[in-house]
C-alpha cells in the first residue's frame, strides 16, 4: 500500500510545482543537493559531528536523546517556516540523507499538526543513486548533441547565450562547472566551488528536462576545472554534430576584451598568480613580460600574446580531432549567429521533431 506521507525521487522528479527541503546539516548541503532544494537544517555542522561521535563511541539511543535536545531548540521555528511555504506551494518534500532519523519523525510531526508535508523516500542517497544510474546507462541515456567549436575568443560562449535566450536547448557546461577549463578558467565565473555532486545534478536535471532534443554545447574535454563531465554524457557530445567556427585574431581579442572587461581588474592577483603556473609552458622571461603586461594593466597586448603562444598551439590538436558537419566563417558575431541558427533549424527539422515542440524561433534566419 502506498504510504500517503512519502514520495519516491521518481515522482519528485515528476512533479512540476513543490518545495523541496533538505534537512542536513549545512556542510551537508553545500557538498550537494538537489536542485533548487532549500536548506532548513535540523541539526547544525557542529551538532551532527556531536551526535556523530556519540552514535560511534556510547550508543545509538544517547545519540538520539542528544539529537532530540538540540532539535526542540529549533523546533517551533522549523514548523512555522515550513507551514508558511506550503501556502506558496501545496507540495512540500522533506529529505534528508537516507530518508530516515531526520525527515521521517519531522514529517510524522508535521503531518499530525496538520501540516501536510511529504518525505522524500531514500533521501539523498536515493536521489544520487538515480543519477549515478542515469549517467551509467548507455540505453538510457540517449542525447543528441550539435558541438560548437573553435579557438579561444570566438564568441562560442556568447552563441551559446543568445541561442538559449531564443529558447534554443542549450547546455551551457562551463557556467554549470564554474569553470572554462583552462587556467585562466576561473575569470569570469562565481568564486563559490562548484562540487561534483551538484555539478551532476544541475546537469541531469537539464537533460531530463530537454530529454530528445538536440542539445547545443561548448566543445568540452572531460574535465572542465575540477569537475568531470560523466563519462556517456561525453561520449554522445563526441558523437555528436560539430560545427567549427573562424573568425580573425583581432575580432577574437575584442570577444576576449567584452567577456572580461569587468572582471580583469577585479582579479588581477589571481591573474598574476595564473601567469605563474604557465612558467612551465611559456618560460619566464616570457611570463615576466605578461606579468609587467598585466601590472600596467595592457589587457589586449595579453591576450593576443596568449592566444598566439599559449591558446591556439593548446586547441590545435583537439580541434583536428574531428570531421565538422559545418564550418563557419565570420566577420560580426551576429553573422555566426544567424549561421548557426539556420543549421540548428535544419537539423532538428532532419531529426523530426517540430520547430514549436523546440521552441525554435527560424525568423530573419539567412544565409
Amino acid at each position: 500500500m502506498t504510504n500517503p506521507l512519502t514520495i519516491t525521487v521518481e515522482e519528485m522528479l515528476e512533479e512540476k510545482n513543490k518545495i523541496l527541503i533538505d534537512l542536513r546539516s549545512p556542510g551537508e548541503y553545500r557538498k550537494g543537493t538537489i536542485d533548487n532544494a532549500m536548506n532548513i537544517p535540523i541539526l547544525d555542522d557542529e551538532e551532527r559531528a556531536i551526535v556523530g561521535t556519540i552514535y560511534k563511541n556510547e550508543s545509538r539511543e544517547s545519540a538520539k536523546i542528544t539529537g532530540i535536545h538540540h532539535v526542540s531548540a529549533r523546533l517551533e521555528r522549523m514548523t512555522s517556516q515550513i507551514s508558511g511555504l506550503l501556502k506558496e506551494c501545496p507540495c512540500v518534500i522533506l529529505f534528508c540523507s537516507r530518508g530516515g532519523y531526520r525527515s521521517g519523525p519531522l514529517v510524522q510531526l508535521l503531518n499530525s499538526l496538520e501540516i501536510p508535508v511529504k518525505q522524500l523516500v531514500g533521501g539523498y542517497k536515493r536521489y544520487r543513486q538515480v543519477i549515478i544510474e542515469y549517467f551509467e546507462a548507455p540505453m538510457k541515456v540517449n542525447h543528441s548533441f550539435i558541438v560548437i567549436h573553435g579557438y579561444t575568443g570566438c564568441g562560442k560562449t556568447t552563441l551559446l547565450k543568445q541561442l538559449k535566450s531564443e529558447g534554443h536547448p542549450v547546455i551551457d557546461l562551463e557556467g554549470l562547472a564554474r569553470n572554462s577549463g583552462s587556467v585562466f578558467g576561473f575569470i569570469g565565473h562565481s568564486k563559490e566551488k562548484m562540487t561534483q555532486k551538484q555539478f551532476d545534478s544541475l546537469l541531469f536535471h537539464q537533460l531530463i528536462h530537454l530529454k530528445n532534443q538536440y542539445i547545443i554545447v561548448e566543445s568540452e574535454s572531460q574535465r572542465i576545472g575540477d569537475i568531470t563531465i560523466p563519462r556517456e554524457i561525453h561520449r554522445q557530445m563526441v558523437a555528436g554534430k560539430h560545427v567549427l567556427l573562424h573568425t580573425t585574431l583581432d575580432l577574437r581579442i575584442e570577444q576576449i576584451m567584452s567577456d572580461y572587461w569587468g572582471v580583469l581588474e577585479h582579479d588581477e592577483a589571481d591573474i598574476q598568480k595564473a601567469l605563474g603556473d604557465l612558467v612551465k609552458f611559456l618560460g619566464h622571461e616570457k611570463i615576466h613580460q605578461l606579468q609587467q603586461m598585466l601590472s600596467q594593466k595592457s589587457y589586449r597586448e595579453i591576450a593576443r600574446e596568449l592566444m598566439v603562444s599559449y591558446y591556439d598551439p593548446l586547441y590545435c590538436h583537439s580541434i583536428k580531432k574531428y570531421a565538422y558537419d559545418l564550418e563557419i566563417t565570420y566577420d560580426t558575431i551576429n553573422e555566426a549567429h544567424k549561421k548557426i541558427k539556420k543549421y540548428i533549424w535544419q537539423m532538428t527539422d532532419n531529426f523530426g521533431v517540430s520547430t514549436e515542440e523546440n521552441a525554435f524561433n527560424t525568423e530573419n534566419v539567412s544565409d
